[in-house]
């Protein structure tokens, strides 16, 4: 250590006697050290001092890479658009009118009432009267129409169905979080009219209308001769089924209303969100020229003698102190 000292901190200079001298303006005033190389040879008036230049740093500044560059996935959320919706709250309607009544006529009929007989001559025929039912008008059937009855009733309708949503928002002071919350679906009430009891019809039997008539009847022909009586006719009349009853329809048109509705125009999805890379300046000292080690030549007025070395280092580092003393 105590060499090292010596040799690199306060440089060396010797001063060799003997041999064959270099005059002082020949001799190099720099030269350069090397491993292994032998003290430069000193000359009349001067030797070769060891000199050592410590290395030079420099500050350079460059940009390092702080953080890679990345990617992740952003939540986007569904997108909802609120429209016009129509929706049905009464049904078309068909409500039946009575344009005709039923129409009946009067016809006449011509029945037999009294049939061919003989009448007899000598002794008249006996007859009693006697009553009989007709038929005015026959039975037939006629139709009654109870039309349709609706009721008003409530109905719920979903204008917007549940759904997720993302909310952003910073958790972490330089980060941002996303939280994802449910939204409940949306119902309204609208009152419609519903079909309650649908339209009826009943066939209804009327009856024959009859009346009675007195009919006169052969009780005992003549005895003794008979005379041919011809055919009598009795006459009367009667009502008949000429047109039945003509029923027209009102149509009540149906009602609707509009209401709004949010539609689901956009599902939710993800959306690649790509980070650049992160740098950073730094400040570094490196190294601008390396330390050198060279003789440098020296008056010998200006070299230490030998035996200071020696007292201050204790030993010297080339010959021996007797050699160059």
């Amino acid at each position: 250590m105590l060499y090292a000292r010596v040799f690199v901190t306060l440089g060396i200079c010797i001063a060799l006697l003997g041999g064959i001298a270099i005059a002082a303006d020949e001799a190099p005033e720099k030269i350069p050290f090397t491993a292994g190389m032998k003290t430069p040879e000193p000359g009349e008036g001067y030797s070769y001092c060891l000199k050592t230049e410590p290395a030079v740093y420099k500050t350079v500044t460059h940009e390092v890479e702080s953080a890679k560059a990345s990617s992740y996935l952003e939540p986007v959320p569904a997108e909802y658009e609120e429209k016009d919706v129509t929706i049905l709250i009464a049904p078309e309607k068909r409500i039946p009118r009575l344009v005709s009544p039923a129409k009946y006529k009067t016809v006449e009929i011509k029945e037999l009432a009294q049939s061919a007989s003989e009448d007899i001559v000598v002794i008249p025929a006996e007859w009693k009267w006697t009553e009989k039912t007709v038929v005015v008008r026959e039975a037939h059937k006629d139709q009654s129409i109870a039309p349709a009855t609706y009721k008003t009733v409530s109905e719920t309708i979903e204008v917007a169905p549940e759904r997720s949503t993302v909310a952003r928002t910073e958790c972490v002071k330089g980060m941002t979080c996303y939280v994802k919350g449910e939204c409940p679906a949306q119902n309204i009430t609208v009152k419609k009219e519903v079909l309650d009891m649908p339209e009826k019809k009943t066939d209804i039997d009327i009856p024959a209308l009859t009346k009675t008539i007195r009919i006169r009847e052969l009780v005992k022909p003549a005895s003794t001769k008979t005379v041919k009586v011809p055919e009598q006719y009795q006459t009367y009349t009667k009502q008949v089924l000429e047109a039945p009853a003509e029923y027209a329809y009102d149509t009540v048109p149906a009602k609707y209303k509009t209401i709004k509705k949010l539609v689901l125009t956009k599902a939710e999805t993800t959306k690649l969100v790509n980070l650049p890379a992160k740098t950073e300046t730094i400040t570094e000292k490196v190294l601008d020229k390396p330390a050198s080690m060279y003789w440098v030549k020296m008056p010998l007025s200006n070299v230490p003698k030998v035996s200071q070395v020696l007292s201050k280092y204790e030993s010297f580092p080339c010959a021996s102190a007797e050699a160059l003393r």
